[in-house]
């Protein structure tokens, strides 16, 4: 119980920008390391280890370097999220740069056919920009 009644959708939406800006988080994290040449499973390992670590790094790093994008939370839901707390922060007056960065990279990930996959597969997108797979080096 959140307090008042739509309080929970509030916090639900609240919750999945954090949500789908720590997704991006690990995604730019891992195409950094990858395009330098670093280890993809030693790089996990790292971020877990460190002040880095986090839900998005333990449930979809994995995920990432296994190019396993079966669907936990597609990425379709986590836009249409991300769209919601967009509206609510746009009509509240609630600045939120990070939340609009975030519905903006999610929806080229759909545009790229990637909805139906999960939210992590937005990792395509940097993975394309980089020119290499994440899990190229694994350790």
């Amino acid at each position: 119980h959140m307090g008042e009644n739509g309080s929970g959708a509030v916090a639900k939406l609240a919750h999945n920008t954090i949500v789908g800006i720590n997704n991006l988080a690990l995604a730019e994290g891992f195409a950094i390391a990858a395009k330098s040449g670093l280890p993809a499973g030693l790089f996990l390992e790292l971020v877990q280890l460190g002040s880095a670590g986090s839900k998005a790094a333990e449930l979809k790093g994995r995920k990432i370097i296994e190019h396993d994008f079966s669907n936990q939370f597609s990425l379709a839901l986590m836009l249409k999220d991300l769209k919601l707390a967009s509206a609510l922060t746009d009509g509240s007056g609630i600045p939120a740069p990070m939340l609009n960065q975030a519905k903006s990279l999610f929806q080229a990930g759909e545009t790229q056919g990637f909805g139906e996959e999960d939210l992590s597969s937005v990792v395509k997108l940097y993975e394309a920009w980089i020119g290499q797979k994440i899990g190229d080096k694994t350790v």
